[in-house]
């Protein structure tokens, strides 16, 4: 316990009692004296890590944000897209997705099968439009979701090193020596 002045190190007058203000004697200053550990008397056995939080909610959090940022990604470049294949889908119906190949294109002359092979090429046209459109959505999906499984993994990885470096800087466990083993 220090109940000198830490400004010149005069001595306390006689009496003073930790955590009562006293004015220094030699240079005026106010003094609360106060006890002082002594770091020597510490045994090892008493080091007490501070408690360390598990990263996983954390990097829970974060592959909760890293998913709605993709899939709100994954909405707003596919949005466009995806109104013209649904609008296809509402023009044609479900003729759109199966519509064959309209083949080689009648004589100039039957103007009912010209008719009828312009619709269907329509048709066809329609559904290569569709699987298009189609494509590109799914492409994107596929490419985001590959996107956030990497993330998903270094993120995986960043906690397990992170714990492996909490479990290495842990002090070691120090037993007491047992008797036997004192003795030369």
């Amino acid at each position: 316990m220090s109940l000198d002045c830490p400004q010149c190190g005069a001595e306390a007058p006689a009496g003073t009692l930790p955590g009562r203000v006293y004015a220094c004697r030699a240079c005026g200053n106010p003094v609360l004296p106060h006890e002082k550990p002594v770091v020597a008397a510490l045994a090892v056995d008493e080091y007490v890590a501070p408690p360390a939080r598990s990263p996983w909610p954390l990097i829970a959090l974060a592959m909760v944000v890293l998913l709605a940022a993709h899939a709100g990604f994954w909405a707003l470049l596919t949005a466009e897209t995806r109104r013209d294949r649904d609008a296809l889908r509402a023009l044609h119906g479900d003729a759109v997705l199966t519509a064959p190949e309209p083949g080689a294109a009648p004589s100039v002359d039957d103007g009912a099968a010209m008719a009828k092979h312009i619709a269907a090429d329509r048709l066809y046209r329609a559904r290569q439009r569709y699987e298009s459109l189609s494509s590109q959505v799914n492409q994107l999906a596929a490419g985001l979701s590959v996107s956030f499984a990497a993330q998903a993994v270094l993120l995986g990885l960043l906690g397990v090193r992170w714990l492996r470096s909490r479990q290495r800087s842990a002090p070691p466990s120090r037993a007491p020596a047992s008797r036997a083993s004192r003795a030369p």
